[in-house]
């Protein structure tokens, strides 16, 4: 299962299909997880600011 706006550029780019879950989903949260040894790791920490920057634009539907 992946958001709607993803599935849609994957149908277009491939042969895939939407299709409608069989139960119905009151909403889809995601979180981040990382070991606490790389709070502060540089690289760690860039990609996690990238990835609550794209989200961010993306539940705001600029994206």
């Amino acid at each position: 299962m992946i958001q709607r706006r993803l599935a849609e550029k994957v149908v277009q780019m491939t042969e895939a299909r939407i299709v409608q879950p069989a139960v119905r989903l009151n909403g889809l949260h995601e979180n981040l997880y990382w070991p606490r040894q790389f709070n502060n790791a540089p690289g760690h920490r860039w990609l996690r600011e990238q990835i609550a920057y794209i989200a961010t634009g993306l539940s705001s539907g600029h994206q």
